[in-house]
């Protein structure tokens, strides 16, 4: 079910051997479809070969994964960097909330979470 050959003067000698090796890929990617599409006993379902070597890839990547010193440590600065991040962060504003009170700055009855 190809249609017609039209001539394209605008394209370079490279650019019509892509789309015509594209055209004849689809076109016997298509007759195969419609060979298994068609059997009258069909014995599996239709499938496509390359997203099944995909999916199979991202499933199992882990085994093809090499661990090295340098990603391990990569990770270990990037979680332990954040941690000493966040706790330095949280050390110096809960400081400085307790400077504040102790020098008077803040009265008791506006503080946040008082014992009352």
């Amino acid at each position: 079910m190809s249609g017609p050959k039209f001539e394209t003067f605008d394209v370079s000698e490279r650019v019509r051997k892509v789309i015509e090796w594209r055209h004849a890929r689809r076109l016997a990617l298509r007759h195969e479809y419609l060979k298994e599409s068609l059997k009258p006993v069909k014995q599996k379902l239709i499938t496509d070969n390359a997203l099944e070597r995909y999916t199979a890839v991202r499933l199992f990547s882990e085994f093809h994964v090499k661990v090295t010193a340098k990603g391990v440590g990569l990770y270990a600065a990037a979680v332990f960097g954040t941690l000493a991040t966040l706790i330095t962060l949280a050390k110096k504003v809960k400081d400085n909330e307790e400077h504040m009170y102790r020098t008077g700055q803040v009265s008791y009855g506006d503080r946040f979470g008082k014992f009352v």
